[in-house]
């Protein structure tokens, strides 16, 4: 219980730090996190998606509000961008180096000329797997043209879905009760970090066992 107690005041301390990066430096923190949204290890711990909420109950104006979702795209398109490239001039030799053999390489781009656009369009929507989607894309050499496209597309529903979401919940529940949710969904983000480490030091230890 102690611990639950505790993890609650951490996530209203980072709460309320993030408020005030916004409220000081405003669409700059929103850009900087959202970028980090998607550069790993960063993207694994970044609260970026809390920032977007947090900016959007802070938006005094439609202007700001259009500011903090163009900062938003602004960020997690250049994370994008330059995690494709990367795919595209480094993907191929870390895949050899990891053995993964040119018929291997060759389905992967296969399936990304057939679902590439709906696997890009998506994975902006979910942290964990959207730096590994733009590496992915770029290794297997998806048409640069097409992923722009879906990627930039998706960023802005994105970021336009997020910064929408603090605005509506500061409008209907107010900023403390907002600032409640988002501690809470602090806790249950850390929670689950903890039970995927647990399961994954669980399973290395089977493996070995075997």
């Amino acid at each position: 219980m102690q611990h639950m107690t505790d993890m609650m005041a951490t996530g209203h301390n980072w709460m309320l730090l993030l408020t005030g990066l916004i409220m000081r430096y405003g669409a700059i923190i929103v850009f900087v996190f959202s970028f980090t949204e998607v550069i790993p290890p960063f993207s694994f711990v970044s609260p970026g998606i809390f920032v977007l909420i947090i900016a959007g109950t802070l938006a005094p104006t439609p202007g700001i509000f259009l500011l903090f979702v163009a900062a938003a795209v602004a960020g997690v398109t250049l994370g994008n961008m330059l995690l494709y490239r990367l795919g595209h001039f480094y993907g191929r030799g870390i895949a050899h180096y990891f053995h993964l053999t040119d018929e291997r390489l060759l389905a992967v781009e296969t399936f990304m000329k057939r679902f590439g656009r709906f696997d890009v369009f998506c994975g902006q929507f979910i942290g964990l797997i959207r730096p590994g989607i733009a590496f992915v894309a770029g290794t297997a050499r998806m048409n640069a043209n097409v992923y722009y496209s879906w990627m930039i597309a998706s960023s802005i529903l994105w970021a336009l879905f997020y910064v929408s979401l603090g605005a509506f919940l500061h409008a209907r529940l107010g900023l403390k009760v907002v600032a409640h949710i988002g501690a809470l969904l602090f806790v249950i983000g850390c929670s689950a970090v903890l039970i995927q480490l647990v399961i994954m030091h669980r399973n290395r230890r089977n493996a070995a066992q075997h």
